[in-house]
């Protein structure tokens, strides 16, 4: 007899923000750098995400929301020097890349 052990959920990474786990902020190699093109327009969009009467901030941090489904919503125009999936990539490798906050 075979004992099999089904793990109660899937496998997850949280990322906490807003000085918890880091200070560093979503999207962080694009806010710094000053003459990045979608700087402008992705902060006006993550100032529009994390306002006080946005509940959309909150559904992304409980898992309602996935970050797919935050990059769609932005609607920040790419021009012809970004893949389509670029603001979806650059999220994930500036997470892997946060510093902790000790």
């Amino acid at each position: 007899m075979t004992r099999v052990v089904l793990p109660l959920w899937r496998p997850a990474i949280f990322v906490d923000w807003h000085g918890v786990l880091s200070r560093d902020p979503f999207w962080l190699s694009i806010l710094n750098n000053e003459k990045h093109p979608l700087r402008g327009p992705l902060r006006a969009k993550l100032n529009e995400i994390f306002s006080g009467d946005s509940q959309v901030s909150h559904e992304w941090m409980k898992g309602i929301r996935s970050s797919t489904d935050i990059v769609a919503n932005m609607c920040i125009g790419l021009d012809g020097r970004y893949r389509d999936d670029f603001l979806r990539r650059r999220l994930d490798d500036d997470c892997r890349h946060m510093r902790v906050n000790v």
